[in-house]
């Protein structure tokens, strides 16, 4: 996942908006692991939404400013729109 590289190359934070339920944060858990990555460090770094709906969508990206801002974030990836 995108969001995993943005973290293992960059140490960037990150965070993946889901927008049909397709990832969850336990399977960004597996995925980490997978790739050999500090586990505690990807769950301090790496931020799962999950958004249902077009206003739910709008309003969590009208907030968002300020998550990126507070943990100085790198990427945000809409998964599926």
């Amino acid at each position: 996942m995108v969001a995993l590289n943005a973290f293992k190359q960059f140490n960037a934070g990150a965070w993946v908006i889901d927008t049909e339920g397709t990832t969850s944060a336990r399977r960004l858990i597996e995925m980490a692991e997978a790739q050999g990555l500090p586990v505690d460090e990807v769950k301090k770094h790496v931020f799962y939404s999950r958004v249902i709906g077009t206003a739910d969508l709008i309003a969590t990206i009208e907030e968002g400013h300020k998550f990126v801002k507070k943990y100085g974030l790198k990427f945000i990836g809409v998964d599926t729109l």
